[in-house]
């Protein structure tokens, strides 16, 4: 497929639709809880991210230390608040907030090539309007004796990916995921998508951070326009969205799951190199995840076994299901435990994210923006006595 540059002049980077005949979807019996999910207390200070100072939370590891930080955001404000997700170090305003007022979509992954500046994730923040968006690298100050790694500053690039591409209300919604996997090339792309229109577009980045000012920061490239075929995910069949490696094959490849919380139907989106590859139709039972029982799914390694598992979570009542992949693909084969987390423990949460906190498996993070509590959900199953 032909590349189309749509930032500047690309240096140099590193990190059509074929259907398939639908999964034979299985789901087993609700299983003997092994999880023995555990909620901790606070992690984050809530007096730091609290009375509605902050709604939008953008979790990525921004300073490469093997654990998530927290970017916390008012969109209308452009007030910001990023947290150390090793330290618990809270440093206000790392971005102008003059500069990110006016944007409403975020996503974060490692969009430039690690062997440049910023060995972390970076930051995307986006205006479906205008188009208008920026990439932000977080950067850290050097490791002395004894003394923990602080940010010291924030780079921006604005309109790294051409206003052009993703302006006019296209698109709604923004993930980050490895959809390539090109070698050579940057291991995150971005995924927009109108749910309504069922309208798509892929988009990379080329070019590393660096020292060189001729060399400059990420520009877009236009990986692939409507991937999927708008018919299979618009009219608002699918509202929510999450991404992450759930079919257990080995390419290292995210996938997209689009779901309804109404209808519970859902759909799996396989990539290889910048193609989809697959479209799975109900890989989860409609009735798994229907009637609006949930209104709330994020993807994760929650049980450490290197592939993503899916949880959902009603954010009022705090009803809640964890979904683990049994199999690999082409026949993903799904088991599922109920209430998992006790209701009460996890409910009055309307943000949930996955987070990663160790090297063993990811963890699901809760929080309030009103009353700033925050809770921390580990999912890791233990061998039963």
């Amino acid at each position: 497929m032909q590349t189309q540059t749509l930032g500047r002049a690309a240096v140099r980077r590193r990190r059509h639709y074929r259907s398939t005949a639908p999964c034979a979807a299985e789901v087993l019996e609700p299983r003997v809880l092994l999880s023995a999910a555990s909620v901790s207390g606070t992690v984050v200070s809530e007096s730091a991210v609290n009375d509605g100072s902050y709604e939008s939370l953008v979790t990525g590891d921004y300073n490469a230390d093997g654990i998530d930080d927290f970017f916390f955001w008012n969109p209308e404000t452009g007030f910001n608040r990023l947290v150390d997700g090793q330290s618990g170090e809270v440093m206000t305003n790392i971005v102008a907030p003059g500069a990110i007022d006016e944007y409403s979509e975020a996503a974060a992954g490692q969009f430039t090539d690690r062997e440049g500046l910023n060995p972390g994730e970076e930051l995307f923040i986006w205006d479906p309007a205008t188009g208008q968006n920026w990439v932000f690298t977080l950067s850290v100050s050097p490791e002395t004796d004894g003394e923990a790694i602080y940010y010291a500053s924030a780079l921006g690039f604005e309109n790294s990916v051409v206003m052009q591409a993703v302006n006019g209300n296209d698109f709604s919604d923004v993930v980050a995921g490895r959809f390539r996997g090109v070698q050579g090339e940057a291991e995150d792309d971005l995924f927009f998508w109108n749910p309504q229109t069922g309208q798509n577009r892929i988009v990379g980045f080329t070019r590393s951070f660096n020292n060189d000012p001729d060399f400059g920061g990420p520009a877009g490239i236009l990986i692939s326009d409507d991937p999927l075929p708008r018919a299979a995910i618009n009219g608002t069949d699918y509202t929510e969205l999450a991404v992450g490696d759930v079919d257990g094959n080995t390419r290292e490849m995210d996938e997209l799951f689009f779901w309804n919380p109404g209808t519970g139907r859902n759909r799996l989106a396989s990539f290889i190199e910048g193609e989809v590859s697959s479209i799975a139709d109900n890989p989860i039972a409609p009735e798994v995840g229907n009637g609006n029982a949930y209104n709330r799914v994020v993807i994760g390694d929650f049980d450490g076994d290197g592939d993503g598992d899916l949880y959902f979570q009603d954010s009022v009542t705090g009803n809640n299901r964890f979904l683990t992949n049994e199999s690999v693909d082409p026949d993903l084969m799904f088991s599922f435990e109920t209430n998992v987390a006790a209701p009460g423990a996890v409910n009055g949460f309307p943000l949930i994210r996955s987070v990663n906190r160790d090297t063993i498996a990811d963890d699901v993070y809760l929080w309030d923006p009103i009353s700033g509590t925050n809770r921390l959900l580990d999912l890791m199953p233990v061998d039963p006595l």
